[in-house]
């Protein structure tokens, strides 16, 4: 014979459910704390559009010093990128897009992820500025010493 469960027992079940549930749920964010969070993400972004914008000068102004040739591996690698993201818009727009939805679905939920998502993003756009940076003025730097001596 089947054991029948009572009404209340049920409920009580279910409550006790609800509460276990409760415990390991996040309180929603606030405004605030969304808006922080979209903050590394907007610079990052900010970065590689500028990088964009930017790296095709540099190349051109290479192209007229005739060093293209010579110029350094990071520096060939943000023009070669630049140049694929330029010519491919589809794929940019892409990656855009999975990693706004990596920071506001995914990441976003548990604290624990958002540490560790912060902190990924805390390295990347320092490591994604710098990288633009040394890459476009580096070669430049090679120029200078070249032209003091």
């Amino acid at each position: 014979m089947s054991e029948s469960i009572s009404d209340e027992d049920a409920l009580r079940l279910l409550k006790d459910a609800e509460a276990e549930h409760l415990e390991t749920v996040d309180p929603p964010a606030t405004r605030r704390e969304r808006l922080l969070r979209a903050i590394p993400l907007f610079v990052l972004f900010l970065i590689v559009g500028l990088a964009m914008r930017v790296a095709p000068k540099f190349e051109e102004m290479f192209a007229e010093m005739d060093i293209v040739g010579a110029l350094p591996l990071p520096t060939m690698l943000l023009l070669n990128t630049c140049e694929a993201l330029t010519s491919r818009p589809w794929l940019l727009t892409s990656g855009m897009f999975v990693l706004a939805w990596l920071h506001f679905s995914v990441m976003s939920r548990r604290k624990s992820r958002l540490r560790w998502w912060a902190v990924f993003l805390a390295i990347l756009v320092p490591a994604a500025l710098g990288f633009v940076l040394i890459s476009l003025f580096l070669p430049l730097v090679g120029i200078m010493e070249a032209i003091g001596k």
